[in-house]
């Protein structure tokens, strides 16, 4: 099972991206923020044709995010109201930003270590990635993003795959992964409280 997901939209490939899915009749899951009301209606979208929508940050302002337990529910339940508004329910799943292994909520010890848990005692599945497809690199490209798929994919019994809607590039390696993925025997799925979950080591 191969589980694409995608941060940081939605924005103006996330429509085309809808599109190649639904030609596949592929699922996938989009952890989305505030950045572009133009595009809001794309989650409502996306939730209608079948796909999963989680929280992942309004803001995407780590310094604010983390700065506090409240200023990160704050943004938290700013995303929950948005996807409430265009899907009429609200979500259990989200992607904390950079994971929740990353390393520049350090400036606030202990944060991640009480936003994991904080997140599961009130019902929450969080979910990090174990593939990259390695598109926010400098010199990412369709390809590279495809062939980091392919290469790593395999490895895996079921794969959380980042990506981000946000670039182009990315949402054009997608017809790519799918038609790969279809004739290798895999199935693209949107995650829900039951997938597996897929955790990094919180490293603060």
């Amino acid at each position: 099972a191969i589980y694409l997901t995608f941060d940081d939209g939605p924005g103006p490939y996330t429509g085309r991206l809808l599109d190649v899915l639904a030609k596949y009749n592929a699922k996938a899951t989009f952890f989305v923020t505030g950045a572009n009301p133009k595009y809001y209606d794309q989650i409502g979208r996306a939730y209608n044709e079948g796909h999963a929508v989680g929280v992942h940050t309004y803001s995407h302002n780590y310094r604010s995010i983390y700065s506090s337990e409240e200023a990160f529910f704050q943004d938290f339940n700013a995303v929950q109201d948005l996807i409430c508004d265009q899907t009429g329910s609200y979500t259990k799943i989200c992607r904390f930003p950079g994971g929740s292994s990353n390393t520049v909520s350090r400036y606030n010890p202990g944060i991640m270590t009480r936003l994991t848990s904080d997140l599961n005692d009130m019902g929450y599945a969080y979910f990090d990635w174990n593939v990259s497809a390695a598109d926010t690199a400098s010199n990412a490209t369709r390809y590279t993003v495809t062939e980091n798929f392919k290469e790593s994919v395999p490895k895996h019994d079921y794969s959380v795959v980042l990506q981000h809607d946000t670039n182009a590039f990315s949402v054009d390696a997608v017809e790519d992964i799918l038609f790969w993925g279809s004739r290798n025997g895999y199935t693209f799925r949107a995650l829900d409280l039951t997938s597996p979950a897929v955790h990094h080591s919180v490293a603060n």
